[in-house]
């Protein structure tokens, strides 16, 4: 049996030898074979690396792609922001100009109720008991001449007349002036040497004469008397006469608030809140200055002329308005 063995051990490398030993066309088939399965290899490599760079341009493509719209997303969200910022600013500002006007609108009704109640404003209970005699000696005599009923608040007659020969004067432009949308007067009074309290005095004594002459209508009064601050103010409604003859009247009523501000050696007086309450053939009509009197509303486009029926009340508010600042400085001086 191990004879048997050790013979097939011998005889098994000599098959292998045998079976591994090829012929020439043989090893020619063979190396066909192999060229064949390489070039097949070649091929489907090729087709991977060409399939692998396909798929990377198309990733690279896709992540550009995302790249440009995730900055342009962030680009309009960034303008939405400013624009978004900038009308959130803008709409703020409006909120806060609108709530000034509401302010100011809320003021002047409060005044204006004030004014129409009645209630008389005082800065202290000095100013009830302040005279011309709380100034100095030299101020209380001339003070005393202005303070009895010598000032005057007319200087043309109450009856009414006719037009100012200077017909220009009430075609100016601006004439009437409109400040904030309002129809307000203004005019500074210089007097050298006069402290603020002596022409405070003067102007609260003007104001008093004003609202009690013979065209003063009910509501006429002095409605704010401030001796802290020197100021003084007056709420007017009068007659405002157009014509007056024997066979006909033409008036209307007209109101306006008068303030004088004081301080030493000037006096402002500001003449606003102007409007009318006109009566014809038994209907009344009432008018604000602003829709009334101005450039826009009285004269014409070249500035020739007056129209009739507003035109009459622009030319006898300035009248009216000249003849206040006339005799308002009149008194301080």
């Amino acid at each position: 049996m191990k004879k048997i063995l050790i013979l097939i051990l011998a005889v098994i490398p000599m098959i292998a030898s045998a079976q591994s030993t090829l012929t020439p066309q043989e090893q020619l088939e063979q190396a066909q074979k192999q060229l064949e399965e390489a070039q097949k290899a070649l091929d489907v490599a090729r087709a991977n690396a060409a399939r692998a760079a396909e798929e990377a341009k198309a990733k690279a493509r896709e992540e550009a792609e995302a790249k440009a719209k995730a900055e342009a997303e962030a680009k309009a969200a960034a303008e939405a922001k400013a624009k978004a910022d900038a009308e959130a600013k803008e709409k703020a500002a409006q909120i806060q100009k609108k709530i000034q006007d509401l302010k100011r609108q809320t003021e002047e009704l409060e005044q204006q109720a004030a004014i129409l109640d009645g209630k008389v404003v005082e800065s202290s209970s000095e100013d009830k008991t302040q005279s011309y005699e709380q100034h100095s000696s030299k101020d209380k005599k001339e003070v005393g001449t202005v303070g009895n009923t010598k000032i005057k608040t007319r200087l043309s007659p109450v009856d009414g007349d006719d037009a100012d020969e200077n017909e220009e004067k009430y075609l100016v432009t601006d004439a009437v002036p409109v400040v904030d949308g309002k129809v307000e007067w203004t005019t500074t009074i210089n007097v050298p040497g006069r402290d603020a309290g002596y022409l405070y005095s003067v102007s609260k004594d003007y104001l008093s004469q004003l609202v009690s002459d013979k065209l003063q209508l009910p509501g006429s009064r002095v409605v704010v008397k401030d001796s802290v601050h020197h100021s003084v103010a007056a709420f007017v409604h009068e007659w405002l006469v157009f014509r007056n003859t024997a066979l006909s009247l033409d008036r209307s009523e007209i109101f306006y608030l008068l303030e004088i501000s004081c301080s030493d050696g000037k006096a402002t007086a500001t003449m606003s809140r102007v409007k009318y309450k006109y009566a014809t053939q038994g209907k009344s009509e009432t008018y604000l200055a602003e829709k009334w009197i101005t450039d826009k509303e009285a004269v014409n486009k070249k500035h020739t002329r007056l129209y009739p029926i507003s035109g009459k009340f622009r030319r006898k508010t300035i009248d009216r308005k000249d003849e206040i600042f006339e005799t308002l400085r009149e008194a301080l001086q």
